[in-house]
């Protein structure tokens, strides 16, 4: 991963499952459990990207943070992360209207920074999931954005462990059945 202080690439361990089973019957046999900050595949962390997208006001700003030297790298991975936050967000609302009686999605203004609804959102299904005798969830921003940016990773494959579904903890059931 690239260290966005001296933007070097370093190495981090990773740890692996390895299923003999799957191996003996010709399937993916190693899966990778990744830190939540990095980007399967790539050598940009995740959370600078994200800073980038909360304060950089340029590219030359965004390469700074990001640890990187073109701004084709830094416009693609801001734009990524916008993307997937703006889809993570899209889902929380989506959620959070099947229970309006526990939580009601923030009010944005025009204008507001990405992160700021996602936080918004994220607080406002919390709120949602204690009021109906869950537990605060265990999963933050960074996980979620990361969830998303795996989904579009096409046919590239990348043996990490899939995320989770972190809306299931919110749903509620309709008269009727599920």
């Amino acid at each position: 991963m690239r260290d966005p202080e001296t933007g070097r690439n370093q190495s981090i361990r990773i740890v692996c499952i390895r299923c003999d089973r799957a191996r003996v019957a010709g399937e993916r046999y190693l899966k990778r459990l990744l830190p939540e900050f990095v980007i399967p595949g790539c050598v940009i962390r995740l959370d600078a990207a994200v800073k980038a997208l909360e304060t950089a006001d340029t590219l030359e700003d965004a390469c700074d943070i990001m640890g990187c030297l073109d701004e084709r790298t830094a416009r693609r991975h801001r734009d990524a992360a916008a993307a997937a936050i703006a889809r993570v967000c899209l889902r929380l609302a989506e959620e959070i209207s099947f229970v309006p009686h526990l939580a009601r999605p923030p009010w944005t203004p025009p204008g507001t920074k990405p992160t700021d609804v996602l936080t918004g959102l994220l607080a406002a299904a919390e709120g949602a999931r204690i009021q109906r005798g869950g537990c605060p969830a265990p999963y933050r921003r960074l996980t979620l954005i990361r969830a998303e940016l795996g989904k579009n990773v096409g046919k590239k494959s990348t043996g990490c462990v899939s995320c989770f579904s972190p809306f299931s903890s919110i749903t509620v059931e309709r008269e009727g059945g599920p």
